[in-house]
């Protein structure tokens, strides 16, 4: 029973976050393309035979077989349907169908803000303890040999009081290789060492300082003006985080067999983080809405970001890009998602899981390493 009863749970979750996420995005379309007076054919959540639909006025709405994705079906929605009739796609400007378009993403980003905010807001944001304490350490490292021990609070360096984890971090880093003279407190007790922080070289080229250690997370809870400060940080870090990955990926500094994964990647990951509670699980959501907003907005074809372009030459020559044009950017743009999810799905099943997410009492916070 207690087995049926996790995969239940597991197999809840995964549906959750998938169902979620793809309603939310398909949304942001439909709602401005009904603004927009635009006539919807058909609203569907996943791809191929509908499981489950009804139709409400000039609309299908529909459950489909296959959950990874969804899609709103309009009324002329290419220059080949398009009959030039009121209700269709292509008879808006190419401002109104940017705006339909672009509407999928921007709620993708809006929901992952509405995910952190009500996370930050029941639960709390982990944040570094304002104290210069040691939340763990790296094995191996100068912290560790010396021994420097986990929840020791770190009060001065070469005799200079420290106040804060990032005022001593700043010295650490400016003192690669140089011996420092360490005053802590350890269950009331004072101790004095001696640590050298070890070299480590930037991407940059600048040389820091750093000793091994972690600093200690503690949940800070917020009110409600500044939980939307702290969501929107949050959107914005992970927004920068993502976009430094497929940089990283880009430029040959990260395997694409480690980076690139797919709907079963985010299904193991979804069922594993939800034995963990639902916070983790909501967490996870956020994290994958920003990635769905931004994959959407990549000039990709087929891509909201690689329909958006064509509206957008559309504007410079002053008149839509050729069928036939737009047939080959399509087929270029169906090789280049197939082969990204045949590869993706490869690197699902072929992934050492363990590796990516370890068990429950292995899990620690490893922000702020110095």
């Amino acid at each position: 029973m207690d087995i049926f009863l996790s995969y239940f749970i597991k197999t809840v979750s995964v549906l959750f976050v998938f169902g979620i996420l793809i309603f939310f995005h398909e949304l942001g379309h439909f709602f401005i393309v009904k603004k927009l007076k635009v006539t919807v054919e058909k609203f569907s959540l996943g791809f191929g035979p509908a499981i489950f639909k009804f139709k409400k006025g000039e609309t299908e709405y529909a459950i489909s077989a296959v959950p990874f994705g969804g899609y709103v079906k309009m009324a002329g929605e290419s220059l080949n349907e398009s009959k030039g009739k009121e209700g269709e796609f292509y008879s808006k400007s190419p401002l109104q169908r940017i705006a339909i378009v672009a509407a999928g993403p921007i709620t993708s980003f809006a929901l992952a803000f509405v995910i952190f905010y009500i996370v930050i807001m029941t639960i709390g944001s982990a944040v570094i303890s304002p104290q210069a304490k040691v939340g763990g350490l790296i094995e191996g490292n100068p912290a560790e040999s010396v021994g420097i021990k986990e929840g020791d609070l770190i009060i001065a360096i070469d005799n200079q009081p420290i106040d804060s984890w990032q005022q001593m971090s700043s010295i650490i880093k400016e003192n690669p290789g140089k011996e420092i003279f360490v005053t802590l407190e350890r269950e009331k007790e004072i101790l004095s060492l001696n640590v050298t922080p070890q070299e480590e070289i930037l991407g940059s080229g600048q040389k820091i300082g750093q000793i091994g250690i972690y600093p200690e997370i503690v949940i800070e809870k917020s009110n409600p003006i500044t939980a939307v400060y702290k969501s929107a940080q949050t959107v914005g870090k992970t927004t920068y985080l993502i976009m430094h990955g497929f940089s990283e990926l880009i430029r040959g500094k990260v395997s694409a067999k480690e980076a690139l994964g797919g709907p079963i990647l985010i299904a193991r990951i979804t069922a594993r983080l939800s034995e963990e509670g639902f916070i983790p699980v909501l967490n996870f959501m956020g994290l994958i809405s920003v990635m769905l907003g931004i994959i959407n907005l990549f000039p990709i074809p087929l891509a909201d970001g690689g329909v958006i372009i064509l509206f957008l030459i559309e504007i410079f020559r002053k008149k839509p890009v050729s069928e036939k044009a737009q047939l080959i950017y399509q087929n270029i743009g169906v090789a280049f998602i197939v082969g990204i999810m045949l590869f993706a799905t490869y690197n699902d099943l072929t992934r050492d899981y363990s590796k990516i997410l370890p068990k429950s009492e292995e899990i620690q916070e490893q922000n702020g390493e110095q």
